[in-house]
């Protein structure tokens, strides 16, 4: 199957045109939803130590910091708290899914905080199971705020 990311990066803030052939789907819950992504968008999926985020601040709540990760610097974002959704207790560890630099601008390489990773699927497989309904992360991407990484100013 021939996925064009060219609407995706477009909804998402993304400029370039591409087309990349996608084999199989990432799967990851998020609340009672499992989202997609195309297996050309994850980059790794992380487990990360709460104690290793370093915390950010005067950015908004849904970024949670960055942590040191092959020797470079990854930021977290609460995927939950970026879609407005109640900012529940982070676990201990935590599940991210980093994005590969064919994700909309401005979120090339971040992690994105799940709940839990629930497997990946082929695309031949996904005509096997009608009844489930996953949510392309692609629409999920095109919700984030535009200004999530603006840093918050002190009110006057």
């Amino acid at each position: 199957m021939k996925l064009d990311l060219e609407p995706a990066l477009a909804a998402g803030g993304g400029g370039t045109e591409m087309s990349s052939e996608v084999r199989r789907l990432i799967l990851v819950a998020l609340g009672e939803q499992t989202l997609s992504f195309a297996d050309v968008l994850v980059a790794e999926i992380l487990l990360v130590e709460r104690s290793y985020i370093l915390p950010l601040p005067f950015y908004g709540s849904a970024v949670l910091g960055v942590i040191h990760h092959q020797g470079g610097v990854v930021p977290l974002v609460s995927l939950r708290r970026a879609l407005g959704e109640s900012a529940a207790v982070l676990p201990e560890r935590l599940t991210a899914v980093r994005l590969t630099e064919l994700a909309p601008d401005g979120l090339a390489g971040m992690g994105l905080v799940v709940d839990r990773l629930v497997g990946s699927v082929s695309v031949e497989d996904l005509t096997k199971f009608p009844a489930v309904t996953y949510v392309p992360a692609a629409s999920v991407l095109a919700r984030l705020a535009p200004n999530l990484w603006q840093p918050q100013r002190w009110a006057a």
